[in-house]
């Protein structure tokens, strides 16, 4: 019994389970008008995996067939033996030649190495053989390449390539979206925060070094002509434009900076001498509190050595080095530009910490062990200070009522516009946004 099915190339049989599968096979070649002195071979579509020639001889009971029913293909390509793959691998190499083909189909055992594919694959489509010039991906449903193979010596089981598989073979040199990380670049001439304009994007392998995208970078944009790269600056874009932690180490791989999603958003300047910052140096900016108008005074820039433990007093003798000025006329203060809020540095902020973390345990103090006790160092909540961060300072002979709080009337309505509004950050997934659909698809069309 045959019936043509949607009418998109499927037919449906009725046939007896006790056929074996030479006979399925030598009927379906005959129904579909196949040669059947050409090379062809049977595709299970439920598992993507071809039958053995071993399965000739067998009936269709004994494979499984069900009752209800099974979903086949005939395709072009001789059978493989129990124990070997079909494998599939198409050329996308910068290097393809017009006379050679696009895709060769391999049969080969699930034994057999990765690096014995890729030089036969190579062998195939008349490319020389370089053990580091040639690479094979894996592809996803589409056909797509998604992830390089990159233990060449494991064998094809070991790397978990199945029948009927689809490898992609391509050149080292131009890679995969997946192998890039996307870079937005911002230029900031000033160097301040909320001072830098997107210039565009740009695309870098992982294994570059920040050696290397400083000199993409440099390359790409005019404005930055004549500059060497020690003399770009490269840092973090922060959300609403805030600068945040400087790139260090010319040879350090990007692929280390865990970057979201594989992209970024980088804050470049241009400083007047060459710099290399070590691990230990910190870059921080300070805003003068005008406590008669309840305003700030523009950014000053400062890097400094700072220890791994930076007590409230280290933070303070480097600003008063700075500004030559005594420690205890000043009052400093951290902003936290996402909250829209100054944090006083003092050890009465502090001591509010102790307590707001005892307060959220709701567990009362061990007797034994003392009160909570929350370290002195500025590096932790509730201060985490890094790179980027801006401190605002005040003298304490302008604040003698003590009525001064540090905030400004466009922090407070910002904070009061952000509370009402409920902002979210631009292509954030919110739950409300969801909805539900159906997809609908016919495999063999």
């Amino acid at each position: 019994y045959q019936r043509r099915v949607h009418g998109v190339g499927v037919n449906r049989y009725i046939v007896s389970l006790d056929w074996t599968l030479q006979k399925l096979f030598s009927y379906l070649l005959d129904k579909l008008g196949l040669d059947a002195s050409k090379p062809h071979r049977i595709k299970y579509l439920l598992t993507q995996a071809y039958f053995f020639a071993e399965d000739l001889e067998r009936t269709l009971r004994e494979l499984n067939f069900a009752e209800g029913g099974v979903r086949l293909r005939v395709e072009r390509g001789s059978m493989p033996s129990r124990g070997n793959i079909v494998i599939k691998v198409k050329n996308a190499s910068i290097h393809k030649k017009e006379d050679m083909p696009s895709e060769v189909e391999l049969i080969c055992s699930i034994d057999r190495k990765i690096e014995d594919i890729k030089k036969e694959a190579a062998t195939l489509f008349g490319i020389p053989e370089e053990a580091d010039k040639n690479k094979l991906y894996k592809t996803d449903w589409l056909e797509e390449p998604v992830m390089q193979i990159k233990k060449e010596d494991r064998t094809l089981a070991e790397s978990a390539i199945k029948d009927a598989d689809v490898l992609i073979f391509k050149d080292s040199e131009t890679g995969i979206s997946k192998d890039f990380l996307k870079v937005s670049v911002y230029f900031s001439a000033s160097g301040k925060p909320r001072d830098a304009q997107l210039l565009d994007g740009i695309q870098i392998k992982e294994e570059a070094t920040i050696g290397d995208l400083k000199r993409v970078i440099v390359e790409n944009f005019d404005v930055f002509k004549g500059i060497i790269g020690d003399r770009l600056r490269v840092r973090e874009l922060k959300k609403m434009n805030y600068p945040g932690t400087i790139l260090r180490g010319t040879n350090k791989m990007l692929k280390k900076l865990n970057w979201t999603a594989g992209s970024a958003s980088l804050f470049c300047s241009v400083v007047p001498e060459p710099e290399d910052l070590s691990d230990d140096q910190m870059n921080l900016f300070l805003r003068q509190r005008q406590v008669s108008t309840s305003l700030y005074g523009d950014f000053q820039e400062f890097t400094w050595k700072a220890p791994k433990v930076i007590k409230i007093a280290d933070l303070k003798t480097q600003i008063a080095r700075i500004l030559n000025v005594e420690e205890s006329t000043l009052e400093l203060a951290k902003y936290f530009p996402y909250e829209f809020t100054w944090v006083p540095i003092n050890s009465e902020t502090l001591a509010a910490e102790v307590k707001r973390a005892k307060n959220k345990k709701g567990k009362p103090n061990d007797p034994k062990k003392g009160e909570a006790v929350i370290e002195e160092n500025l590096v932790k909540a509730p201060y985490l200070l890094k790179d980027g961060d801006i401190i605002g300072y005040r003298f304490k002979n302008e604040n003698e009522d003590g009525k001064d709080d540090w905030q400004t009337k466009e922090d407070i309505e910002l904070k009061l516009k952000a509370r009402e509004e409920k902002i979210k950050e631009p292509g954030v997934f919110r739950r409300n946004d969801a909805v539900g659909f159906q997809i609908f698809a016919d495999l063999d069309a």
